[in-house]
């Protein structure tokens, strides 16, 4: 058992002093016993005699270091005691009456040897963590403690102090306090430890996030921060269309009309805040931009690009991106010059400028095959009796390139390959080569000088009747057509011609012997004959024939352009100048178009078609005898073909 002293060794002190002085007189005497309990546990007995029926005050002091006991009755007289540690003590009694007065102290020594000795390791010790709004949590990391613990927490805020193992506690504001806890082991007065930290508070948030906002035109709208304080602050911006903004003060311009939710974030390191507003924008202009556009090619790789965007209005701009790397056009309807054939992918965007901007894209495959690569060459070989075999070695050709002959002895040829019958002689060949892949037409020329020494003067007259692809009509193809003096057509009609490329109708249904006479520079003459059947019924029977067209050996090897199977008919081909057109159409109006073999335009005109059909006369007679391409097209349908004018 443990006692409370309530007085301190300097009030023993004073009557100790009173005593030496002999200002009292000894009418009273004191004496105690005790009692050695276990565990360092003493009773003490006073055995003092005073001659007062005045209350007598006992002061006891059981060691060094140890408060005074005092105390009246049976409380004072029998005290009890408990050493925490084993040693030898000091025990002092001193008695004290004021009826008479009187004051006598006795002492004597006490040894203890079986008190319960206890090591103080006591460590106070606690972290700390914040919460918001002044919540602090207090977490307790004290070291040392025993059962039975108690702990005392001062929170530095004139609050009532806690004696929760780890408190939580409020904070009324921002600032700094003194917290301190105190953990006593509860083994004595003296088992005890205190910490002491500075609590920073600044988790009380006084942002309070604001704006205003001004409505400009076409959809523009400027925000206005007001949010307060405004240091050390972050902002986050939502204007309710899916785009936001960090800025200070931002500025946007919506693209729709409608009603807008936009909502202001402001943060600092420790706190947030929000504040929103409903817009309402009306006086966004309707977009009905729709940028479109064509384009036509001219040579050497250039495009005309021909803007047919709709829906723009007044200060609309246009970019191009033509599709190579070229620097972007910004005119309405550009040209540009690719650099190469190949095809690009351009790209209009069209702007209306609204703010936000009315953009419109429009995208097309730019195929460019206008740059010409076209070479002519040839090699030669001079045979037997004048035969000259040519071999065309022309680089840069197309799907659609043609050849044109010019042998130097009035001949020509619009074959690949062809050979030609001399008389002895010196001669200048030209081919032209033709490429009707690209668009305009390119062509290339070249001549070589021949010499030919090996010509015997020998006339062949032959000819190959061969049926069309028109039903009725045929073509005559003489086997030689070179040093001609002279010619002779004999119909077996009685109708004849006199000039070797031509063309001849018949009027009755009969057996015809035809022929031809050839007469050569060189004198020598000779004839051919052979009979034919010609029908003129209402069968469109190819093998039926009504007329023939001589034309040039290898000129059936020309390649006609041809879409979804519109067939354009010549007839005569060849023939002196008048030509008749026949093909089915799907307008009404067509386009007709004559080129030579130098791509250049002989004839242009423009046909009404009766029924889906068209039926033109193109008039040739003043073109000069040569080869020619007639060009019909049918809104986006090419057909081309192959004509002949002989004179």
């Amino acid at each position: 058992m443990k006692i409370k002293f309530t007085k301190t060794i300097k009030v023993l002190s004073f009557f100790l002093v009173l005593l030496t002085a002999g200002k009292y007189k000894a009418q009273c005497s004191a004496n105690f016993t005790y009692a050695l309990n276990s565990n360092g546990n003493v009773t003490f007995t006073a055995a003092a005699q005073a001659s007062s029926v005045s209350p007598v005050t006992y002061y006891w002091t059981f060691g060094s270091s140890i408060p005074t006991f005092s105390a009246t009755g049976n409380a004072g007289k029998y005290p009890n005691y408990t050493y925490t540690a084993n040693g030898t003590y000091v025990v002092t009694l001193f008695i004290i009456q004021t009826a008479p007065s009187c004051s006598t102290q006795t002492q004597q020594t006490i040894t203890i040897t079986n008190a319960t000795t206890s090591t103080c390791n006591i460590n106070a010790n606690f972290t700390t963590s914040q919460g918001s709004n002044g919540l602090v949590n207090f977490n307790n990391t004290s070291t040392g403690t025993v059962s039975g613990v108690t702990y005392n927490w001062n929170f530095g805020d004139n609050t009532t102090p806690s004696t929760a193992t780890s408190p939580v506690h409020t904070y009324s504001a921002n600032g700094t306090y003194i917290a301190t806890l105190t953990a006593n082991n509860n083994l004595s007065v003296t088992c005890a430890g205190t910490k002491t930290l500075a609590i920073v508070v600044n988790s009380y948030c006084t942002l309070a996030a604001n704006f205003t906002y001004s409505l400009g035109s076409n959809g523009a709208v400027s925000f206005f921060n007001t949010t307060t304080p405004s240091v050390s602050v972050s902002y986050t911006w939502n204007f309710g269309n899916s785009s936001t903004s960090n800025a200070l003060n931002p500025s946007i311009a919506y693209a729709a009309n409608g009603t807008y939710t936009v909502i202001l974030s402001a943060a600092t390191a420790s706190c947030s805040s929000t504040a929103s507003a409903v817009l309402t924008i009306t006086n966004v202009p309707l977009c009905n931009i729709t940028a479109n556009f064509s384009y036509s090619q001219g040579a050497n790789g250039l495009i005309n690009f021909n803007n047919t965007s709709t829906g723009t209005v007044s200060g609309v701009s246009y970019s191009w991106n033509f599709g190579d790397n070229s620097t972007a056009g910004t005119t309405a309807s550009p040209a540009h010059t690719y650099s190469a054939n190949g095809t690009y992918v351009a790209t209009l965007t069209a702007n209306n400028n609204f703010t936000p901007a009315c953009v419109s894209t429009k995208t097309l495959n730019i195929v460019v095959s206008s740059y010409c690569t076209l070479a002519a060459g040839f090699t030669y070989t001079v045979g037997a009796n004048g035969l000259v075999s040519f071999n065309n070695t022309t680089t840069g050709t197309g799907t659609n390139t043609i050849y044109s002959w010019n042998f130097g002895n009035a001949g020509t040829s619009t074959s690949v390959n062809p050979t030609r019958s001399y008389l002895n002689g010196t001669y200048t060949v030209v081919l032209t080569a033709s490429n009707f892949s690209v668009f305009p037409a390119c062509s290339s020329t070249v001549s070589q000088v021949i010499t030919v020494t090996t010509s015997t003067c020998v006339s062949n007259t032959t000819f190959t009747l061969l049926p069309t692809s028109t039903p009725k009509f045929w073509n005559a193809i003489p086997s030689n057509t070179a040093n001609i003096a002279s010619v002779l057509w004999s119909w077996g009609d009685g109708n004849t011609s006199n000039t070797l490329y031509t063309s001849h109708l018949y009027s009755v249904s009969a057996t015809y012997t035809i022929c031809l006479s050839v007469t050569l520079t060189c004198g020598a003459s000779s004839t051919f004959c052979t009979s034919y059947f010609v029908y003129r019924g209402s069968s469109e029977n190819s093998s039926d024939m009504i007329q023939v067209n001589v034309i040039e050996e290898g000129s059936l090897g020309i390649k006609n352009i041809e879409i979804e199977n519109n067939i354009l008919s010549v007839y005569p081909n060849p023939g002196t100048g008048l030509f008749t057109l026949k093909m089915n159409v799907s307008n009404e109006k067509t386009k007709v178009t004559v080129y030579n073999v130098m791509g250049q335009k002989v004839y242009e005109g423009v046909n009404e078609a009766a029924n889906g059909k068209m039926d033109k006369q193109v008039d040739l007679s003043k073109a000069e005898a040569g080869v020619y391409f007639v060009e019909v097209i049918d809104g986006t349908k090419i057909v081309s073909k192959k004509i002949v004018v002989s004179k």
